[in-house]
């Protein structure tokens, strides 16, 4: 699938693939916001007019022969073609809609969040998970609970060395090893084995507790996937969670204090995510993951290892 993202500043139309519209646009938000403000925000009883509606027909029929009109920021004719996609969804099968509206993703933009969440929640209301986790493998944040929780779903080891270089961040490495990245990867995985074999559990064990995994039956996207960690007594409670457990995997006091204070603040506010203490626990762990593949890598070349040579 095509990778999630946004563009943050102008494009020219012709570089979105838009082709330049037969009419006249007229403008689809004016004569609604006209009804809004005379019915003080009801808007039950509006219906686009004639021009609105015949220039959206144009549009949304242009769309589905893969023409696409430039339709000058007027983004509430895409709003349009959405709910038709929606509708006829149930018609045409879920995956015809994901496709309709990844090139909605493609050629408008500006919509790209609301797609996206479309998309997530239509795959997931189909039970495609293999297509929900191609969306969130390749997104810019990747959260640890998502990849446990969708290893579950999946029921495969989706953990790899692209997910580990993300959660260490090739700040871990010398110079070396970001110019040799494609050769480290395999060595990421032997590291991943070595650190799994010294702490005789399976990465993901070190950090959460498996009895205690779940997923809130209606929450799908990446920030809601829910987990609980290694806790004191059997109840379902952040607050009550073996925080002092998760202070082995960091490099210094400071850094525990750090995001030991940022949990008891949204435990406090009564926010209930992967906890900073944890989700920095499990970071650090794939620090050291990719500083010792770099070892790895170096002496399979004959090299020194970092800082001996």
């Amino acid at each position: 699938m095509t990778k999630i993202s946004s563009i943050t500043k102008p494009v020219h139309f012709e570089q979105l693939g838009l082709t330049k519209s037969l009419y006249r646009i007229p403008n689809p938000v004016e004569p609604r916001l006209t009804i809004y403000e005379k019915n003080n925000g009801d808007l039950s009883g509006w219906e686009p007019n004639k021009k609105i509606e015949e220039f959206s027909n144009y549009f949304i029929d242009s769309f589905f022969k893969n023409i696409f009109i430039d339709i000058k920021r007027n983004d509430e004719y895409v709003s349009m073609l959405i709910e038709e996609i929606n509708r006829l969804k149930n018609i045409r099968g879920y995956l015809w809609a994901v496709k309709e509206m990844i090139k909605i993703r493609e050629h408008y933009p500006s919509k790209n969040r609301e797609v996206n969440l479309l998309i997530e929640k239509v795959l997931w209301d189909n039970c495609a998970f293999k297509h929900l986790w191609q969306i969130y493998k390749n997104s810019d944040y990747l959260q640890p609970s998502l990849v446990y929780a969708y290893q579950k779903l999946l029921k495969k080891k989706l953990l790899d060395a692209d997910i580990i270089l993300k959660w260490g961040g090739i700040s871990s490495l010398t110079e070396f090893g970001v110019k040799y990245i494609n050769e480290l990867k395999p060595f990421i995985l032997t590291s991943l084995k070595n650190y799994e074999k010294t702490k005789k559990k399976k990465f993901f064990n070190v950090f959460f507790s498996e009895y205690y995994f779940f997923i809130p039956k209606n929450n799908i996207h990446n920030e809601d996937i829910s987990l609980i960690m290694k806790i004191k007594n059997d109840k379902e409670d952040f607050s009550n969670y073996e925080q002092e457990y998760y202070k082995q995997f960091y490099r210094n006091e400071k850094d525990y204090a750090h995001y030991e204070f940022l949990d008891r603040y949204n435990i406090k506010k009564g926010y209930n995510p992967l906890t900073h203490v944890v989700r920095n626990a499990l970071y650090n762990v794939c620090s050291i993951i990719l500083t010792d593949a770099e070892d790895l890598l170096r002496v399979s070349l004959g090299l020194p290892k970092i800082g001996e040579g």
